[in-house]
């Protein structure tokens, strides 16, 4: 069982030299990451089919998205809880979106990598939970992509039935085959196949083009990254270029100091840190309360 006190978080403020805010526009945005009009490709028309077809109206777009029905029950099992009234842990995610996204709204960011320093502390449990938290907000539209392509769990998760991702990020897919909707205001992109050669895909220009095109078509007001753990392999390195600040999860029984420091000296130069959000923090007074089911 997940308890409230299983989560604590303490969003630190970034040092404004590591931020690389752009006025009116996130950095990623000014990058030459879509093909230019004259110049696509079949796989960049692909990506751009929503696009074009809703004639750049987000609205439409949005309305136009196939959707998904959770069942209650099983997400539970997993540890999702959607609405506020579903567990007394929701108010600890809404307290830490809030923050979140008054500390967004400072700097003109959107997109947001969940990370941990291993596997085992609860990244995509909070990557989940957390964007449930934002889709209670109607004024805000968020997306959550689940880009842990090693192990990928958000769609067992949900109970989503999706294909693999890789053919969405590589343009051999449209990008609406892939997307589900959840409520009016949340948009899941997910997984159930591990990609091989997981940072060379995330290093691709292809997955770059992506991205943005999905962030174009949709206009969300936050995209948040399920990623890979930040130490053990370069998959976090090759996408932290592509992500305006970093959520570090930790494990009250096992993160050390070292971990985190490892961890903000890999990002540091490369993204923001954005905060710290302390996973089982009960297990610190008794080695008793855990999830029950361990995610990313």
């Amino acid at each position: 069982m997940i308890k409230k006190d299983d989560i604590t978080h303490d969003l630190v403020e970034t040092d404004t030299a590591q931020a690389r805010p752009v006025k009116g526009l996130p950095t990623f945005r000014s990058r030459n990451s879509v093909a230019p009009r004259g110049e696509e490709t079949t796989r960049s028309s692909m990506r751009r089919g929503l696009m074009k077809a809703t004639g750049g109206n987000p609205d439409i777009a949005w309305n136009s998205l196939a959707t998904i029905t959770l069942d209650l029950a099983e997400v539970a099992r997993h540890g999702l809880f959607p609405q506020a009234a579903d567990h007394p842990v929701t108010a600890k995610f809404d307290i830490l979106r809030t923050q979140m996204l008054q500390a967004m709204s400072e700097r003109e960011w959107v997109r947001i990598a969940v990370t941990s320093p291993t596997h085992g502390c609860g990244k995509s449990l909070v990557a989940a939970n957390l964007a449930l938290a934002m889709g209670r907000l109607p004024s805000v539209r968020t997306v959550l992509v689940d880009l842990e392509l090693r192990h990928p769990e958000l769609a067992h998760m949900f109970g989503a039935d999706v294909g693999p991702l890789g053919e969405m990020l590589t343009g051999e897919q449209p990008i609406e085959s892939h997307v589900r909707r959840l409520g009016e205001n949340l948009a899941l992109v997910l997984n159930n196949q591990a990609i091989i050669g997981s940072a060379e895909s995330l290093l691709s220009p292809e997955t770059a083009e992506t991205l943005a095109v999905l962030e174009q078509t949709l206009q969300p007001n936050v995209m948040i990254f399920d990623l890979p753990p930040a130490l053990g392999s370069d998959d976090v390195l090759s996408i932290l270029p592509l992500v305006d600040a970093v959520l570090l999860v930790a494990d009250g029984t096992r993160t050390t100091a070292d971990d985190i420091r490892a961890c903000s000296h890999l990002i540091e130069g490369r993204s923001s840190l954005l905060g710290v959000v302390l996973n089982r923090a009960s297990d610190l007074k008794q080695d008793r309360y855990r999830y029950s089911k361990k995610r990313g």
